[in-house]
């Protein structure tokens, strides 16, 4: 079965600006989810060229022996095809789709990628720097609905995973320093349990960062702990020795850089100099 790519917009400053808070509902009324500037507009890109003059079609070695013979036309970079191709991406009533099963279609998405006016899915055009500018995505329904399912469950398992440490601000304060996120021993449980759960709901439409904040969450609670108080500690009960080039604790060694130093005290053999390091900082911490 071959699969069907439409070509989506968001909503750019620029319409906003144009047409102020009704814009969603010209777009509900044109049948279409956002736009971009004016709802009525053609939107068409070329091959375009790099820094180093060459041009960029989108395709692969594989992909113009493919479509070659297909279309009857030589796709390699010098082929005089490339100075009449137009992709179409946006154009009056009307919803542009890429076909598979035409080779056509996907010498053309490809080539329209390849320009720079299009991103490959809606999470490129959200998350990546370079397309910023970008207002046109390719929408796989498919794959954005197992994406979609996938960021449900992310999600699903991250509510569960804060909620059963509410109440351990210790394990709490050592998530949202693994995430960089502002807390200290100052907040109360409930304002770090708070400031976790806010970055969990901030992220709800972004896969990649759920992912991180999954992958933290199962962190080995050692690691975060060795990590958040040996960090936490330095130039308080934790020094650095530059003359022997060591951190050190109450005389004890710990490693020459942060990452070896970690790694000591993540050793189950030295928990009770871990355990030293905690119970240090806390007392200090408490007496301020």
């Amino acid at each position: 079965m071959y699969k069907s790519y439409k070509v989506k917009q968001r909503i750019s400053p620029f319409a906003k600006f144009l047409f102020g808070d009704g814009i969603q509902q010209m777009a509900k009324e044109k049948g279409i989810e956002e736009f971009t500037t004016f709802p009525n507009a053609y939107k068409v890109v070329r091959a375009v060229r790099n820094q180093n003059n060459e041009l960029l079609t989108g395709l692969t070695k594989e992909e113009e022996a493919k479509y070659s013979p297909i279309l009857g036309v030589d796709l390699g970079k010098h082929s005089e095809y490339w100075k009449t191709a137009v992709a179409t991406l946006s154009a009056p009533n009307a919803e542009i789709m890429f076909n598979e099963a035409n080779a056509r279609d996907m010498v053309l998405m490809k080539m329209a990628i390849a320009s720079g006016h299009l991103a490959p899915n809606k999470t490129d055009l959200h998350e990546k720097l370079m397309y910023r500018d970008v207002n046109f995505y390719i929408l796989d329904e498919e794959e954005e609905q197992t994406r979609k399912q996938r960021k449900n469950n992310l999600e699903d398992e991250a509510t569960i995973a804060i909620a059963s440490i509410r109440n351990q601000k210790d394990k709490l304060l050592t998530l949202c320093y693994a995430l960089n996120l502002p807390c200290n021993e100052a907040f109360s449980v409930e304002d770090v349990y708070d400031t976790l759960k806010s970055y969990k709901n901030s992220i709800v439409e972004s896969l990649e960062k759920l992912e991180n904040l999954n992958e933290v969450l199962k962190s080995d609670p050692i690691k975060l702990q060795a990590a958040y108080y040996f960090n936490r500690s330095i130039n308080k009960t934790i020094q650095y020795d530059s003359v022997a080039e060591m951190y050190t604790f109450e005389g004890n060694a710990l490693g020459s850089t942060k990452v070896k130093a970690i790694e000591r005290l993540i050793d189950p053999e030295n928990k009770a100099l871990l355990n030293a390091i905690i119970k240090a900082y806390k007392t200090r911490v408490s007496k301020k």
